[in-house]
């Protein structure tokens, strides 16, 4: 019964959720008002002044018939299917109002009714009325219809081509305007409006209504305003052009009837008017009607550039140019004036050449005609690639041709000026240059479908897993064997292998190779399956013969389950990075940057960007297998996978993708690349056969793209090889290409496609390349110069540096020279001829303060030697007096060597004269203390002075944090050749602070005996245990003097005993671990918190997560951070038991989980208010899960804003909103509890 309760009340609550009107924007039923010419249909008389007969009416039946047939094939057009309640015109087609909506109900999609308004021959304005439920306009039947009648009004008051009485777009509710329902709308359940589009019996209006031209403009509106509401798709309808042609010389032609402003001139009947493209071509041709409107229009016109030609017999001949874009209109209106055309006119009055290859040329015609000179006509051209074949023209009819011969690519505008006297006209050029389509012939191909191999580097097609191009060589991943192949790129001949020495580890030990820089850059897979295959290793050849030195070796990869499929570079060797992209084929890709320098690359990620789709809450974007990342900057890259086209990626969201199409619309590519060759950008792609089943990745090769329109609309030249490489599935997805353009000569392309081969591709002149090795003796040094920068006081620093030798005849020497020489050291003397390479560790260890420089000499039997600069600074050292040493200030007593500490070990000297010491407040000092191990602050004066040792607000630079060995730090109060705590009152002034220190541990040997209030251990974040209690000490002095404690912030400390001290108060807030506290023996007062539970007051210690009290209680005045409640209490303000009440569960350590009937003295904890993320389903923040948390969640989907609200609490799923599922889900808890 109770879970059919629950199920019929989230039935409920879906449906409360989730009612409102619907109507399908997929359909339109589309009412022409009125019909058949009956005694409602309003017919009014034209004007007879015009020539019109009482016989010629308008009737208003006529003019939303119109509109209702235009407005049902724009829509049509769009997708959009259509019913009209009449398509004819006679009696029988006025349908009763009730069965009109009857029908609309029926057909079910968006409703709108077609009227035109009548009132006293000179009103016109626009109305659009929806269903209203009461008089306020702001209210509406069904949703959806305000707004869509609102859309329809503002578009039919754009460009409008009438003369209008009231200007604002109106969209009213029908029964606050009207004061019912109108007929179509009343029982009509669907979005919808009835439009009264201008007033029919205003003439000038009359008479445009007459024709149809008007009409179709008016019925494009309704359909534009339809795109935009409810399609949302403002653009998806094409443009128009539309205008009126009057003579501005004469009036109208009648008086009997109003008219207005433009509608007073004469409405020009039978003009020509002409639509010309850019091109110079008519695109589309219309004359006006006799109805003495002047309307003309033209629709369905493509986004472009166009001119408006308006020609009659008795007037000049006019032009203009209009702009047309997708979802709007353009109004171009002429005034025609009488009399006979003069001066040069040109057919057409603009030439689009269109795409013309460079090295091929285009030619077009132009006419021309002059009148009313006889005078020559100069012809001139401007614009680059344009000419004329001739430079003077005789008046009367002729003609001349433009030619167009790009020798650049890009888009080109030019113009023709025609001139005699004062007579002139222009036509306007333009054309595309191109280039023409690059056609790659093979050089060589190693691949299943050609049957060649190399045996030497290539003896099974699998063998070729990634490559790169570089100095004419291509460096071939033969990731079986773990091999790189050298191998001449344009013939395909071997050359060697690189030396493979160190290269080893990763679930491949190499993978991918990139030329960069001038030197070999290889990387291994990683892996975090084991612990074998989970490091990240990139090494670096300095050439062909040099060993591998390590660049990269990590396993800091934020926990990605694979990374190194490829790796991308950026910026040069010294200072630059390295990309990765990471991530199984079920994770989130995430492009993981490493920085490199001054030659080294640091372990730690420098940049991660998660890639995700556009938009705010863009969708993750999982690349697949053999992802691939091609950087531009650290946040710019392409990247390119398994389940990705080619796509940029700015900031980590999508910005745009290579057009599908061009690649066969087959995603599994992997590999991409892009080149300029001759001002045209290429992009080059692997794909494969599109297919399916066991035939995918098959038939792989490259794709050949050009980019002139952009990457998503770039157009597919040709693949290679264009019958794919091998019938062999390349499940590992790798594939690598490499181009190489040769100036404006030629360009080199090479594909690799793993499992099925590689081949080489050519195209124009290409370079001889001179791959003869080398046999120059040589060396090679990394840096030109070593700079270790100001470094601080008694510290050191190295810098390493790779030395790389060439055909070495004898062993590479390296020596010190200079003044401080004996500041700087080397690693190693001598790199054997055998190795050939090897790393030098240069360390700096300064002994003053002040400029130091070396020189570092290399030599080697057959090279002149290299000299390297060494440079480096002590930014600040200590004065010197005797033990006393000066440092920022401040001075510090130094045990030397053989003291009775250990050597190195600082005892602090605080508060005393310069001769003795002042308080610590250095971090570099306290630095220097922590890194060297066992270290003493010990408080120490010759005077009965104020002994406080202050160790405040040091650490915000982060060097406090104690390393590994950093066993001991003893915190110790002493006075000199007195015994502790006799002839000197500790009590009063002896208070330690370790505000902001870092790591705390104790001594075995420590004592506290005047120590009144130990605070600031709340920053000591590494302290796990801390024991200050009587017991632990047993031969010593208690710590009976102890009253005040703060521990709070202590994130990591889990145990605490206090126990035996004279405790009043302790701060334990913000202890997220600890787990026990003995405060046995201190006899505090407890002054617990007071709620109200079940309407009575109850007490509870708000101590978090703390399963064992040992003592008399806490004063908690501070601890106001948890939920979790416990103590053992005797006195409770003063009363001596606990209220024990109904509906609060209490806790007793020996009988479990008790109601009313707990012990008094039992340890328990009290269940109150949980806090807010410590229990799902408790919205109400009750502390308990049950109805009443449904209903809270229930309002607060409604957008009742119930309070109190637990935001978190109501997410169950997690998915960051509130709905029917988090209700289902919290149900689901009340049952299972």
């Amino acid at each position: 019964m109770r879970k059919r309760f629950f199920a019929s009340f989230i039935a409920i609550a879906a449906l409360a959720i989730t009612a409102s009107g619907y109507s399908n924007s997929s359909k339109c039923y589309i009412n022409p008002g009125h019909g058949g010419h009956d005694s409602d249909d309003r017919p009014t008389d034209l004007p007879t002044e015009l020539g019109f007969t009482g016989s010629q009416r308008f009737y208003e039946s006529d003019g939303t018939l119109a509109r209702g047939k235009f407005l049902s094939a724009f829509l049509e057009n769009v997708g959009v299917s259509t019913k009209m309640s009449r398509t004819t015109n006679y009696s029988s087609d006025d349908l009763n109002l009730s069965t009109i909506a009857a029908q609309s109900n029926s057909y079910g999609g968006y409703f709108i009714s077609l009227h035109s308004n009548g009132a006293n021959n000179s009103a016109n304005y626009v109305i659009s009325e929806y269903c209203g439920t009461r008089s306020s306009n702001s209210t509406e039947k069904v949703s959806g219809s305000k707004k869509f009648a609102y859309t329809a009004a503002v578009q039919h008051d754009k460009n409008r081509l009438t003369d209008v009485t009231y200007s604002t777009p109106r969209a009213i509710n029908d029964y606050a305007f009207n004061g019912w329902n109108l007929g179509v709308l009343r029982t009509n359940t669907q979005v919808g409006y009835l439009v009264e589009s201008w007033f029919h019996d205003y003439r000038p209006e009359t008479l445009r209504m007459k024709g149809d031209a008007y009409n179709r403009y008016l019925a494009w509106q309704l359909a534009r305003a339809y795109m935009e509401y409810p399609k949302g798709n403002a653009s998806g309808i094409k443009g128009c052009v539309v205008g009126d042609i009057r003579n501005t010389s004469k009036g109208c032609g009648y008086s009997k009837y109003t008219h207005r402003n433009r509608d007073s001139y004469l409405a020009v009947n039978g003009a020509k008017v002409e639509l010309i493209n850019s091109s110079g071509t008519v695109v589309q041709t219309m004359t006006t009607d006799n109805w003495h409107n002047g309307v003309y229009a033209f629709f369905d016109v493509a986004a472009g550039s166009y001119t408006v030609r308006v020609s009659k017999s008795g007037y000049k001949t006019q032009t203009a140019s209009v702009s047309v874009s997708n979802g709007n209109s353009s109004l171009k209106r002429f005034n025609l004036v009488e009399g006979q055309n003069t001066g040069i006119t040109t057919s057409p009055v603009s030439v689009a050449h269109g795409t013309v290859y460079i090295g091929s040329q285009s030619t077009k015609t132009v006419n021309v005609t002059t009148t009313g000179f006889s005078t020559d006509v100069s012809v001139s051209v401007s614009g680059a690639g344009f000419t004329v074949n001739t430079s003077t023209l005789k008046a009367g009819n002729s003609s001349f041709t433009v030619t167009f011969k790009p020798t650049k690519t890009g888009y080109h505008t030019g113009t023709v000026t025609l001139k005699s006297g004062s007579f002139s006209a222009t036509v306007t050029l333009s054309g595309e240059g191109k280039n023409p389509p690059l056609t790659f012939t093979e050089g060589w191909n190693f691949s299943e479908k050609s049957g060649k191999k190399n045996s030497q580097w290539l003896s099974t097609y699998s063998k070729a897993r990634n490559m790169d191009f570089g100095a004419g060589k291509l460096y071939v991943v033969n990731a079986e064997d773990g091999k790189i192949a050298v191998v001449n790129a344009q013939t395909g001949e071997f050359i060697k292998d690189l030396d493979m020495t160190g290269v080893s580890g990763g679930a491949l030990k190499v993978i991918d190779v990139k030329y960069f820089d001038g030197k070999i850059v290889a990387c291994n897979l990683a892996s975090n399956a084991n612990d074998n295959s989970k490091t990240l290793k990139v090494y670096v050849w300095d050439n062909d013969d040099a060993k591998p030195r390590v660049l990269l070796n990590t396993t800091k990869y934020d926990g990605k389950a694979r990374i190194g499929d490829c790796i991308g570079l950026n910026g040069n060797l010294t200072n630059g990075y390295i990309f990765f992209a990471a991530g199984s084929a079920s994770e989130q890709t995430e492009v993981i940057c490493y920085n490199i320098v001054n030659g080294t690359c640091s372990g730690e990620p420098g940049a991660l960007t998660p890639l995700k789709e556009d938009g705010d809450n863009g969708e993750p974007v999982k690349l697949g297998l053999s992802p691939r990342v091609i950087p531009e900057s650290p946040f710019n890259f392409w990247a390119v996978g398994q389940q990705y086209y080619p796509t940029s990626f700015k900031y980590g969201k999508v910005y745009c993708s290579m057009n599908p199409a061009a690649l066969g619309k087959v995603v599994h590519g992997n590999a991409f690349g892009a080149f300029e060759y001759r001002g045209t950008t290429y992009g080059v792609a692997t794909t494969y056969q599109n297919a399916t089943g066991a035939e995918t990745l098959t038939l792989g090769r490259a794709v050949l793209a050009d980019i002139t329109n952009g990457w998503a609309q770039c157009e597919a030249l040709g693949s290679y090889p264009a019958a794919g490489m091998g019938t062999t599935r390349n499940t590992s997805m790798s594939t690598s290409v490499a181009t190489r353009v040769n100036g404006s000569d030629g360009v080199e392309m090479w594909v690799l496609i793993h499992n099925q081969g590689i081949a080489y591709y050519k195209y124009g002149k290409v370079p001889t390349y001179d791959i003869t090795p080398d046999t120059t003796t040589r060396v090679m040094v990394s840096e030109s110069k070593v700079d270790m920068g100001a470094i601080d006081w008694q510290t050191t620093k190295s810098r390493t540096i790779t030395v790389t030798g060439n055909n070495l005849k004898g062993d590479i020497k390296l020596a010190l020279s200079g003044a401080n020489a004996s500041l700087f050291s080397l690693s190693t003397t001598t790199i054997s001829q055998s190795a050939g390479s090897g790393y030098v560790t240069i360390k700096y260890a300064p002994d003053a303060v002040a400029s130091h420089s070396a020189t570092l000499t290399i030599t080697s039997p057959g090279i002149a030697k290299i000299v390297v600069p060494i440079t480096g600074s002590m930014k600040e050292e200590p004065s010197v007096k005797g033990n006393f040493q000066r440092l920022g200030g401040l001075w510090y007593y130094h045990i030397p060597a053989g003291g009775t500490h250990e050597a190195e070990n600082l005892v602090v000297l605080n508060n005393c004269s310069e001769q003795h010491g002042r308080a610590i407040a250095d971090p570099v000092l306290v630095r220097y203390l922590v890194e060297r191990g066992q270290v003493w602050f010990w408080n120490y004066t010759t005077q009965k002075t104020n002994g406080r040792v202050t160790i405040a607000n040091i650490g915000s630079d982060g060097y406090v944090v104690c390393p590994a060995n950093c066993y001991a730090m003893l915190f110790q109060n002493s006075v000199e050749n007195e015994t502790e705590g006799s002839g000197y009152d500790n009590a009063d002034n002896n208070i330690i602070d370790f505000s902001n220190i870092g790591t705390y541990g104790t001594d075995t040997g420590s004592s506290f005996t005047g120590v009144t209030d130990l605070r600031g251990l709340g920053y000591f974040k590494n302290i796990a245990t801390l024991n200050l209690s009587r017991a632990k000490y047993a031969n010593y002095a208690s710590c009976s003097k102890l009253t005040s404690v703060d521990l709070s912030q202590n994130t990591k400390l889990t145990n605490v005993n206090l126990a035996y001290n004279s405790l009043t108060s302790i701060d334990l807030s913000a202890n997220t671990a600890l787990t026990s506290v003995n405060v046995e023996g201190n006899g505090i007062t407890v002054k617990p918190l007071e709620t109200t539970v079940g309407g009575n007051k109850t007490y509870y210690l708000p101590m978090k997560q703390i399963a064992g009290i040992i003592g008399n209680g806490f004063n908690v005045a501070a601890m106001q951070t948890g939920s979790l409640k416990g103590g053992e209490l005797t006195t409770i303000n003063g009363e001596s038991a606990i209220k024990f009440v109904d509906d609060v569960i209490y806790y007793d350590y020996n009988n479990g989980y008790k109601g009313t009937a707990v012990s008094k003295t039992s340890k328990f904890f009290l269940r109150g208010k949980a806090s807010e993320s410590s229990k799902k389903g408790d919205v109400n923040m009750d502390g308990f899960v049950d109805v009443n948390d449904v209903t809270t969640l229930i309002s607060k989907i409604l957008g009742q804003n119930p309070s109190p609200f637990n935001e978190a609490a109501g997410d169950i799923d997690g998915n960051g909103t509130h709905d029917v599922n988090d209700v289902t889900s919290i149900i689901g808890l009340i049952v299972t509890e």
